[in-house]
This record gives structure tokens, sequence and C-alpha cells, in this order.
């Protein structure tokens, strides 16, 4: 590999055996852990920059600002790393320790916002505090913001990558998808690919937090997904 960013996507597909009864279905995961860095995030940040490149977007040395406080921070810090460009990532304080050290780590600056209720709580107005910040500094010049709630390149990514990935390494025999919702953007993506073929979809999101599903939104400990933001797609 000539880059790191080649070593992103193309995940492997491992059957869990012991997890499903002998007379259900066939249960596979798909290994995203396996992406630099450690999450299918790094997919995502990979197709937001590189489809702002291609629409002239960006520039050399331009500051990428994103809000975050799952894996899109560490994710987007190393693509930008590798393709010359600064990371600038708003996040609130009640999000891990370990995030913090893994974004500074890969070459990420951060924006640190006070939370309302304190760490490990994440509420529905850290994150959108989180989104008007990186929308603020996203304003100055050179910056550009990918915005990964609204960013127009990802489901097309997830669709002919991800989903593409799952159908052919199931050999076609995939019958149903599940997967817990952060943006939604990578369900929505893999769902273009694989409903076509008749694929069942199905979403998850932390039960005392299920905005999706017409329910009220609240505090919740499961980092990473959305649990009070409806996707805006």
């Amino acid at each position: 590999m000539e880059s790191i960013l080649e070593a992103i996507g193309n995940t492997l597909s491992v059957r869990v055996r012991r997890c499903a009864p002998a007379n259900g279905a066939e249960l596979w995961l798909k290994l995203e852990y396996r992406n630099p860095t450690g999450s299918m995030k790094d997919r995502m940040a990979l197709a937001m920059i590189e489809g702002a490149e291609r629409d002239g977007l960006i520039s050399p040395g331009d500051t990428v600002v994103e809000y975050t406080g799952g894996s899109t921070g560490p994710a987007l810090a190393l693509v930008c790393r590798a393709k010359g460009y600064r990371a600038l990532i708003v996040i609130a304080d009640c999000f891990t320790e370990e995030r913090f050290q893994l974004m500074r780590a890969l070459g990420a600056d951060l924006d640190v916002i006070t939370s309302v209720e304190g760490r490990p709580r994440v509420t529905s107005q850290d994150i959108h505090n989180m989104v008007a910040r990186a929308e603020e500094l996203a304003a100055d010049p050179g910056h550009y913001a990918t915005d990964q709630f609204n960013n127009r390149y990802i489901i097309p990514d997830h669709r002919d990558r991800l989903g593409r990935e799952i159908w052919e390494q199931s050999d076609g025999r995939v019958t149903a998808f599940c997967q817990g919702i952060g943006t939604g953007s990578s369900l929505m993506g893999v769902s273009d690919a694989l409903r076509p073929h008749g694929v069942f979809i199905q979403a998850h999101e932390p039960a005392g937090s299920a905005a999706i599903s017409g329910g009220e939104g609240g505090a919740f400990l499961i980092q990473g997904w959305t649990g009070f933001v409806v996707p805006h797609w």
C-alpha cells in the first residue's frame, strides 16, 4: 500500500455460530473495527474529503471542521493528516477521554465545549451546541465544514462500497441487515444497495432515547449513536 487510506474498507465478514440458534438464520458480522482507526467511520471520512476534493470545495492547507463525539473525529483526523489538511474537531466534554487522546494523537486540534450534564451523559443539547459551534468556526476563511449530518457524499459511497461488499461477501445470500444509527448515512447507503435485492433492513437506536421511532429524546450512554437527532436523510 502506498497510503494508509488504501487500508480503508474491504473488511472481512465472519459467521458467528454460538450466538444464533442451530435452527435459525446464519448470523454474520462485518468486522469494521479492522479499518485503520477501528471503525466504519473511516469510510465516511474518506468519502467526505474526497467528495469535497472532486467538487473543488477544499484546497491544500485548508482546515476541515466537524462536530463529533464518536468515531468520526479520529477517522477525519486520520484522513486529513494523510491528505495534508488541518482537522478541527468540536466536541463536548461529556465524551470519553479515549476519544480526546486518539484524535490528538492523529493530529487533530480540538475545540472543547462545556456539556450539560458532564461525562458520561450525552444530551441532545450537547449535540446541538456542537453543531452550532462548528458552523461558527467553519465561517472563517480557509475553513470547510464536512457537516456529517448533511453531507451529500456519504450515502452514495456506502451504497457503492459497503453495500456492495456485503452483497458480494455473502454471495448474494444475505436476507436481512441491521445496524445502530448514528447519522443514518451508512444504513441508508447499505439499504440503497441491498433493498433492490429484497433484503430486510432494520435500524437500532437507544431505548431510552428513541427519537427516530417517535419516542422522546433523552440522555444515554452509547457514545457514537445519535439517539435524539432524527437523521436528515
